[in-house]
């Protein structure tokens, strides 16, 4: 134990240009038993993560409020399956996370052909390609490709009534839908018995 420090001495040595003692403190090293103590005196108040009895229901809830709903649907089966093929964990996860991204891109695609008012019947896998002039065939793959789309084009379509006009425009709004494009259709009916299509994007 250290003498009191004489506060006319402290004094005299400041004047004196010397450091402070005071500025000197020494810091006993403190042992780890001390942060043990410290730790467990946190567990007691509840500051640890308490432990998850019911895992189920724990995913259950967390994936409902990260809303991943094909996640909480498939991720048991998922889990099944990764056990007998041996999985790695990120091999698991990957499943999991593809699963959620198909299901949202199939969902996406069927709410914007809901909103597009194209008639469904009208697709591309009914139409007869061999209606078209070969001409008109090479420009129509062209078109499913959606470039004119990025250059704010116009694409005209004429022909006798019956001739395929609606179903062809039609099925490439489809196709353009299934890309992500997001496609509104609209006939007119005039009285020269032509039809007028509008395919807004």
């Amino acid at each position: 134990r250290r003498d009191p420090l004489n506060a006319d001495a402290v004094a005299r040595l400041t004047e004196q240009g010397a450091p402070s003692p005071l500025a000197a403190v020494e810091v006993a090293p403190v042992s780890l038993a001390v942060f043990d103590e410290l730790l467990s005196a946190e567990g007691a108040a509840g500051v640890t993560t308490p432990e998850i009895t019911d895992v189920k229901a724990a995913l259950t809830t967390g994936l409902t409020e990260l809303r991943l709903p094909t996640v909480r649907h498939c991720y048991e089966e998922t889990a099944r399956l990764a056990e007998r093929e041996t999985l790695s964990y990120e091999r698991y996860l990957l499943q999991l996370v593809t699963r959620e991204c198909e299901d949202r891109q199939r969902k996406r695609i069927e709410r914007l052909l809901n909103q597009s008012r194209i008639p469904a019947e009208k697709a591309l896998s009914n139409f007869s390609l061999k209606r078209l002039p070969p001409k008109v065939a090479l420009i129509m793959k062209t078109l499913l490709e959606g470039e004119f789309l990025d250059r704010c084009e116009n694409v005209l379509a004429f022909g006798n009534p019956g001739s395929g006009k609606t179903h062809l425009l039609c099925a490439i709004g489809q196709e353009l839908i299934a890309r992500g494009r997001r496609i509104y259709f609209r006939s007119e009916e005039h009285s020269l018995n032509s039809s007028h299509i509008t395919i807004s994007y």
